[in-house]
Order: C-alpha cells, then structure tokens, then sequence
C-alpha cells in the first residue's frame, strides 16, 4: 500500500474510533469504517479517484510486460502497486483499518471484540429467516408422516401427480411450527481496558449493573448458542448525540442517507442502514462513557492517538525522502542520456569531416542550424537514406 498525505485538520483514526463507539456502543468493522468516512469526509471520499488501469503503456504505445513463470508464454501484464482509495483520509482502506487502526487498538486492550446479537432490519435477511423456519417446519412435518400412525411414508417412486397429492397430505399434518428468528448474531467492537472485577465495581457504583457481553467464540459454539438460544440482545432508542472529543456537531446531519457519498450510501433491499447514536441513559453508553473517563484509560487512549501521529509523520517523511531520490535519479537519467548524445554528436561530426559533399546534403535538407544537434539528426537521416 503506498504511503498517503493525511489532509490537514483531519483527526486520527484513533480519535475516530473513539468518538463513534462512546456514541453507539458497539459497532462492526464495516460500520466503523463506513462511519468513519462519511463523518469525517474528505477530498477522495467526495470525489472517489479514477480505478487503476488493468494495464500501463510504454513509449511506444505497447503493453508493458513482466516475466511470469506461471502464465503461457512467460509474460502478464505490468501493474503498479495497488493504492489506497482514500490516501488523504486518516483509514486510507479497509485493509489499513484493520491490520494499523484497530489492530493497534485491540492489542493496547482499549477495544474489543464480543458476539451480540441484532435485530433483523433488511428484507434479505427476513426472507432467510423466513425460509429458514419453513424448511425446519417441513422437516418436522415430514418426519411425523413416517410414523405409524400416520403412515404416510417418504413419498419416494411417486408420480408428478401423486407426488403432488403427498405433499399436500404431508404439510398439512399438524406439527408446532417454528416462529421466524428475527435477530441475527454478529461481531462487534466495544471499549475496554479495565479489569471485568474493576469494571463492575465502577458500574455497581453508578447505579446499574454491568452490561451482558458474550465471549468471543467459534463458529461451531456460535452455531450451538444460536441453536439453544443463549444470545444476548443489545437494543436501545436512537437519538442524535454530539460528542465532545471531536468537533463533530454536524455529524448526525451528514450521516443521513441523503447526505452521504453515492458509494457509502447502503442498499435497503441487502444492507441495514448505518447505526445511529444510542441515547446517553442506554446503560451501554454509559459504561462506555465510564471507561473512557477513567484516567488511566484516557491517558491509553492519548498514547495511542499519540503513536499514530508519530506514525503517519514517518510515512510522510520516507514518502518526501522517496520522491527527492527518484527526482536525483530521474535528473541523473536525464544527464547521461544528454552526455551520451553529445559523445555520439562529437563521433558523427568526425566521421562527416571529410565528407563535404554528404555534410553539404545534410545541411540542405535540414537548413543551416549549427550545432551537435544538426549533425546528430543528419547522422540519422544519412542512415535512414543508406548512405
């Protein structure tokens, strides 16, 4: 990924970071992310960067090539190295987000990632759940056909038309039927960083208990929770809530669909639009604000804003560094090549010396300009002439 000027004024994703989860709570990756840009947009967030050519022409207008061994014939493509789509922004991409940004944060132990379980809000995912529950009903029902007493067996070797009169006969038998599941489990980040014993005390102190979180688990022990029920439900009012971290007072107006980026705008039919700031007495908010209060938590949270800053100035400075050395290697290039052309200039004009009747032609034909320059194009058109 190559290095990216970060545009003046802008917060650090750190700060991001903090401000979006002391509002909401618990958020996912893409949620962060979508978040984070469309409240904190920038020059390439308004107007997105042209996508990289799948190829590069050289000077003479032809496909540049690299050796491949893999490929027929030896040779695929030259492509540049691939960039961020979003250089000036302080999450670049989503690869930077999470391998620097949140990484980095879940390391120092300020965030971390719990199982929740959400409210079903796309048509997508209701028609799943939909079908999901019809498929374990049929299920039911066709395992109570092959009872003796219904005696209906499996419906095998039947014509289309007898299969058709089974079928009714089966789902139409009378079994409990299986309610839609109108949530879904999901990953989410939170803040963290004090003890579990420190943080329930400080939340028994504040007059209400400590807020549910399950552990993070395997897809087989989600599955199995998911099958017993033993999900945990995180709902809340949703209300604007300005932060005082950052000067974000226009936050919640920008973040309306109307407002954002064509390319951050979510689709209704298979995406849930983006989370809205939770109310402050959600007791998730305010054991959010009670963490991030504590002094020691703060001075974490300041560090590693802190280290990020240090980080982007070293990226700034190997960048600056980079272009000074390709700009002496480009100017050095440029040198040779005219000291190169001057030698052969010197050559060709000895070679044209005792040849006054060809140096005469070549004077005619390109006018009477003096100089190394005239020689070497008279070099070049005596050649091209079979002299």
């Amino acid at each position: 990924m190559s290095a990216a000027t970060i545009a003046p004024g802008m917060p650090t994703g750190v700060e991001i970071v903090r401000t979006l989860l002391a509002t909401r709570g618990r958020l996912r990756t893409q949620h962060l992310y979508a978040l984070g840009l469309a409240g904190w947009p920038t020059e390439t967030v308004i107007k997105p960067l042209p996508p990289q050519p799948l190829h590069i022409l050289d000077a003479k207008g032809e496909i540049k090539m690299r050796r491949a061994y893999n490929v027929r014939g030896g040779m695929a493509p030259w492509r540049p190295k691939p960039e961020a789509p979003y250089p000036d922004h302080p999450f670049q991409s989503v690869k930077f987000f999470k391998g620097r940004i949140l990484s980095a944060l879940e390391e120092r132990n300020l965030i971390r990632k719990v199982l929740t379980r959400v409210p079903l809000e796309t048509p997508a995912d209701k028609a799943e759940a939909l079908a999901k529950a019809v498929k374990i009903t049929r299920r039911r029902q066709r395992n109570l056909a092959l009872t003796p007493e219904v005696g209906l067996g499996k419906g095998f070797r039947l014509q289309k038309a007898e299969r058709k009169i089974w079928e009714a006969k089966v789902y139409s038998l009378p079994v409990e039927r299986v309610e839609p599941e109108m949530t879904k489990t999901e990953y989410a980040w939170e803040v963290c960083g004090m003890t579990v014993e420190a943080e329930r005390d400080a939340l028994q102190k504040a007059g209400f208990a400590r807020v549910n979180v399950a552990p993070r688990k395997t897809e087989v022990e989600t599955e199995d929770m998911i099958d017993r029920d033993e999900m945990g439900t995180s709902t809340g009012q949703v209300i604007p809530l300005t932060p005082d971290i950052l000067s974000t007072d226009h936050l919640e107006n920008v973040l309306q669909t109307e407002s954002l980026p064509t390319q951050l705008r979510p689709d209704p039919t298979k995406e849930a639009p983006l989370p809205r700031a939770l109310p402050v007495e959600s007791p998730l908010i305010q054991a959010t604000s009670l963490v991030l209060s504590h002094p020691s938590i703060a001075s974490r949270w300041r560090s590693a804003a802190q280290a990020e800053r240090s980080f982007n100035e070293v990226v700034e400075h190997e960048r600056r560094e980079i272009d000074i050395r390709r700009q002496q290697r480009r100017d050095m290039y440029k040198q040779m090549k005219e000291d190169r052309k001057v030698k052969q200039a010197e050559k060709y004009r000895d070679e044209l010396e005792g040849r006054p009747d060809l140096l005469q032609k070549v004077e005619k034909f390109y006018g009477n300009r003096d100089g190394a320059e005239k020689v070497w194009k008279g070099e070049s058109f005596t050649r091209g002439a079979g002299w």
